[in-house]
């Protein structure tokens, strides 16, 4: 009798350890979404595209020339364009307005917002490395 429980116990723990064993891989190998995929413009007063990048986050990437920066501020700020860490820029009032837009996804949520500012300098100031990017081909 003795021996058939110490036998039960093993095959038991046999089998766990092989449960443990196939179920691993599976959760590793599971791909995690990235941070954010997220297309970005900059139009003038007259609604003409003036500026575009992609920008991936988790790895950075994308054409925005700026990637790593541009997360890392969207990641403090929650991937919300609007609770980006404004910097302490001296910007003229010059009347050149100008909106940014953001679409695409940040952690599974999409996205679309848009701002217009009083010129590219407010725009600097209040997205930081965001919307540093060159203008578009053409423009």
């Amino acid at each position: 009798m003795h021996r058939r429980a110490r036998t039960a116990r093993i095959l038991a723990a046999a089998a766990l350890a092989a449960c443990a064993l196939t179920t691993a891989p599976v959760a590793d190998a599971a791909p995690q979404p990235p941070a954010g995929s997220l297309f970005l413009t900059v139009s003038g007063a007259d609604g003409e595209l003036t500026r575009m990048a992609r920008l991936d986050c988790d790895p950075a990437g994308g054409s925005h020339p700026l990637a790593a920066e541009a997360c890392t501020a969207l990641r403090a700020a929650d991937g919300n364009p609007d609770r980006l860490v404004a910097q302490r820029l001296v910007c003229t009032e010059e009347h050149a307005p100008v909106t940014a837009h953001v679409t695409g996804a940040w952690r599974g949520t999409l996205v679309d917002w848009s701002r217009t500012y009083p010129n590219a300098c407010h725009l600097r100031a209040a997205t930081g490395a965001l919307f540093q990017f060159p203008a578009a081909t053409g423009a």
